[in-house]
């Protein structure tokens, strides 16, 4: 289970974000070490980190999709 959280960066240009979660296994303790990807449907370019002790990850600079 991963809790997502995704931050916009509000400007005249600014078209990138950042998403951060906590992995957790199905008992609720968190997932150290857990390598987490992140695939754009856009280009199709991926990205990996990995989770630190606390299971949390962080992707900045996030390239972002506006839609009317």
């Amino acid at each position: 289970m991963a809790v997502i959280s995704c931050s916009l960066l509000r400007g005249q240009t600014t078209t990138t974000g950042a998403i951060n979660g906590i992995i957790s296994d199905p008992s609720g303790a968190v997932v150290p070490g857990a390598i987490v990807t992140l695939t754009s449907t856009t280009t199709g370019v991926a990205r990996a980190v990995k989770s630190n002790n606390g299971g949390s990850y962080r992707f900045d600079l996030v390239d972002l999709v506006l839609t009317p």
